[in-house]
């Protein structure tokens, strides 16, 4: 294997590695701080997403037989796409009785009272079991919806959440935004790492020798 090679080789990890660094988890919306997530779907809360987790904690539930609803929209930059929703810590019950859909476009189409699954791109009912997992993947196969398979691309998409149960439900979501590097940003990114790899090259046959 030539030496040429060999940097590339060692430049792709070295890549991956920082386009990880600085990918800290970050509060972008948190009910107990912001104001709460608007109850009308037609004009949902802009939530600024950033490179990276984006967490988004929130109460919903039901009171006198009325859901407090939370929608919210946000929007995947070109270059970026959505690469996993995962659910945090919180209170859910088992039941079905949390939901979770997705929309694309700047609002949710779908009519509470008389629901359907169509307008979304996906849904999830979701469970104590859903807690620290990936729901992007079933959301993508629930039934009746338009479905997708992740990751979702850039774009506007908006979020529906409701429990129906009494007591107060709080959840919380956690989206992954993810770069999407071009063939030649990501040859051009190894080229200027090749020297790099290639320094360590010559330090590992040094240390050999010693």
């Amino acid at each position: 294997m030539t030496i040429q090679k060999r940097t590339i080789l060692l430049a792709a990890p070295l890549l991956m590695l920082i386009l990880a660094s600085g990918a800290h988890a970050a509060t972008v919306y948190d009910e107990s701080i912001n104001p709460d997530f608007t109850g009308d779907r037609t004009l949902p809360t802009l939530v600024t997403f950033q490179f990276g987790p984006n967490d988004i904690f929130g109460e919903t539930g039901s009171t006198g037989g009325v859901v407090d609803r939370d929608y919210f929209t946000f929007v995947i930059p070109s270059g970026f796409n959505l690469s996993a929703i995962i659910v945090l810590k919180s209170s859910l019950t088992a039941g079905n009785a949390a939901f979770f859909g997705l929309q694309s476009g700047p609002q949710v189409t779908v009519d509470p009272a008389a629901p359907i699954a169509g307008p979304l791109l996906g849904y999830r009912h979701l469970a104590p079991a859903d807690i620290n997992t990936d729901i992007l993947p079933a959301m993508g196969i629930a039934p009746g919806a338009a479905g997708f398979a992740p990751p979702l691309p850039a774009g506007q998409y908006s979020g529906w959440l409701q429990d129906s149960n009494v007591a107060p439900t709080v959840y919380g979501l956690r989206f992954n935004v993810t770069a999407v590097p071009e063939p030649g940003t990501i040859l051009l990114s190894l080229t200027g790492l090749a020297p790099l790899a290639l320094a360590l090259v010559r330090k590992r046959r040094t240390d050999k020798r010693l």
